[in-house]
């Protein structure tokens, strides 16, 4: 939606420079058309005749009909052009601020399919406060609603990333290591666990997963490190806090 916004407005852009370059090539033909006009009334006032380099004669002998019909259709066109040109200035106000507003409330439908989704869990909020309600109710509540914000997503074209832990191999396009964990039973490369869900809009990534992908099975030394380790840990949690040293009785 928001590229369709874009195009349109580029579309309105392209339409406007083409708009005043016509119009800018009109109005200045019409001042070289006044100042053909002006050459010509002055040249029948004075009765002289022109010439250029190359000898031809100028349109200096006009008869007066022809030069007062000429003259008042030029006035005729001036005004025309000024009142293009005045519209021309309106419909680019217009275009602007309508550009304006596209961009300000480009959101609003998606906003208001949301109020749907904040209705739900301040009902499901309202309800978890009632000592009545049942947890397995409550976690029912949760489920529907989000159910119902992910199909709210899809009818934008929102969509998750289709990752099942042990059968889905990592994907820099579309996943984000966090660690690396050894496995017995997934191959290297394979994505063992997903901390965060991925999201696509359309073909575009909008967010990438995060998940721990399998650096194969463990080794027999690695084996031995990690039973090792293992041991280590709980008598390390165990240890007593050594006493204070006693107090200098002399002092």
């Amino acid at each position: 939606m928001a590229d369709d916004n874009n195009g349109n407005i580029k579309v309105e852009e392209s339409v406007i420079a083409e708009e005043e370059k016509k119009s800018g090539e009109c109005l200045k033909d019409s001042v070289r058309f006044e100042d053909f006009a002006a050459q010509t009334e002055n040249t029948a006032e004075t009765g002289r005749t022109e010439t250029t380099g190359k000898g031809e004669v100028l349109p200096s002998s006009v008869p007066a009909e022809e030069y007062e019909k000429v003259k008042r259709e030029l006035s005729e066109t001036v005004e025309l052009l000024r009142r293009v040109a005045a519209d021309f200035e309106n419909y680019k106000k217009r275009v602007i601020r309508e550009k304006e507003d596209l961009l300000k409330f480009a959101n609003e439908s998606i906003l208001r399919d949301m109020l749907e989704t904040a209705d739900n869990l301040e009902l499901t909020l309202f309800h978890a406060k009632e000592k009545s309600v049942k947890n397995d109710d409550l976690v029912k509540g949760f489920e529907i609603t989000v159910k119902g914000f992910l199909e709210f997503m899809k009818r934008y074209g929102v969509t998750q990333l289709d990752i099942t832990a042990n059968e889905t191999m990592f994907d820099p396009n579309f996943h984000e290591a966090i660690g690396v964990q050894e496995s017995e039973t997934a191959p290297s490369g394979q994505i063992i666990k997903v901390e965060r869900k991925g999201y696509m809009l359309k073909d575009r990534l909008l967010r990438p997963a995060l998940v721990v992908v399998s650096k194969g099975k463990l080794s027999d030394e690695g084996k031995k490190k990690a039973e090792e380790s293992e041991e280590r840990e709980p008598s390390e949690m165990h240890k007593c806090i050594a006493e204070p040293e006693p107090e200098n009785k002399d002092e």
